[in-house]
C-alpha cells in the first residue's frame, strides 16, 4: 500500500513538473513570434556629436598682417620681374592662405611666362570658382587655354571674361585672335570693330578689319573702313594700297573712274 501511495505521489511531481515545462515552452513560443524584424533607426546621438563638432569647429586664424607683408614681397620681386623669387613668395603667401586669390592669379601667369601653361590653367580653373564675377580670372583662363591649344575653350572664357567687364579692348583683340584661328570670322570682326571702338588709336585694327571684311567679301565695308583711316592719315600709302586691292577684289576698276563708263561715252564728246 505504501508502494502505492509512494508512486502516486512521484507520478504527481512528474505531472507537476511537465506542465510547468509545457507552460515556460509556450512562453517561450510566443516571446519569439512576438519579435519583429528590427529597422534600423537613424542615431540621434552620433549626428548631432558631429553636428556639436562642427558648430564648434573653428577655421585655423589668419595673421593677415603677415599675409600681406609676404604678398607685399613677392610684388615687389613681380614689378622687378624676379619671377623665380616672386614664385617662391607667392608659394609661401598660398602656404598662410591656400585661396589667396592674388597670389594664385599672379602664380598663374608666372607659369604662363615659364611655359607651364597646365599648371596656369589649374590655377585659374580654380580661381573662376571662388571668385566667378572676376572678369580678369576668366581672362587668364582663356590666355593659358590658348596656350594649350584648347581654342575653342579659350574662346568661352574670354567670352565670359567679357560679358563680366566690356570695357577692355585687350580682351577683345584676344577673343578676334581667338576666333581667326577657329576661322569664325564673322565673330572675328565682331570682337575686332569692338576692340577699335574702345580704343580708335590702334590703327593696325582698321587694316585687321578689312581684310577679314575681304575674306568675307563684304567689299564695301571693307572699303568704308578704309576711307574712315585714309580721312584721318590722307597720306597713308598703305590706306592707297588697300583700297586699291579692294576695288580689283571687288570686280570694280582699281582707277578713279568706271571704264565702263568711259565706254558708254559719245566719241564726240572725248
Amino acid at each position: 500500500m505504501s508502494w502505492i501511495i509512494i508512486f502516486a505521489c512521484l507520478f504527481g511531481l512528474i505531472m507537476i513538473y511537465f506542465n510547468q515545462y509545457k507552460v515556460q515552452s509556450r512562453n517561450q513560443r510566443i516571446k519569439v513570434k512576438a519579435v519583429k524584424p528590427m529597422v534600423e533607426s537613424f542615431d540621434t546621438k552620433q549626428p548631432v556629436a558631429k553636428r556639436n563638432d562642427g558648430l564648434n569647429w573653428k577655421r585655423p586664424k589668419l595673421d593677415y598682417k603677415e599675409i600681406a607683408d609676404v604678398f607685399n614681397k613677392a610684388e615687389t620681386f613681380y614689378s622687378k620681374k624676379d619671377y623665380e623669387n616672386a614664385k617662391k613668395t607667392y608659394i609661401n603667401v598660398l602656404t598662410l592662405h591656400p585661396l589667396h586669390p592674388g597670389a594664385n592669379n599672379k602664380l598663374g601667369l608666372i607659369y604662363l611666362k615659364e611655359g607651364r601653361a597646365s599648371k596656369a590653367e589649374v590655377i585659374f580653373r580654380k580661381l573662376v570658382e571662388i571668385k566667378p564675377h572676376e572678369a580678369v580670372y576668366y581672362s587668364n583662363l582663356g590666355l593659358a587655354l590658348y596656350s594649350l591649344g584648347h581654342k575653342l575653350e579659350a574662346k568661352q572664357a574670354y567670352t565670359r571674361a567679357i560679358k563680366l567687364d566690356p570695357k577692355k579692348d585687350s580682351r577683345f583683340l584676344s577673343l578676334g585672335q581667338v576666333c581667326v584661328d577657329l576661322k569664325h570670322w564673322k565673330p572675328a570682326i565682331n570682337a575686332f570693330s569692338k576692340a577699335l571702338e574702345l580704343n580708335p588709336k590702334n590703327d593696325k585694327l582698321y587694316f585687321y578689319i578689312a581684310d577679314l571684311l575681304i575674306k568675307v567679301q563684304a567689299y564695301n565695308e571693307a572699303m568704308a573702313f578704309m576711307k574712315t583711316y585714309l580721312n584721318m592719315n590722307p597720306y597713308s600709302k598703305e590706306a592707297k594700297d588697300k583700297i586699291r586691292e579692294i576695288k580689283i577684289k571687288s570686280g570694280a576698276s582699281p582707277l578713279n573712274v568706271d571704264p565702263r563708263a568711259e565706254l558708254k561715252k559719245d566719241p564726240l564728246d572725248l
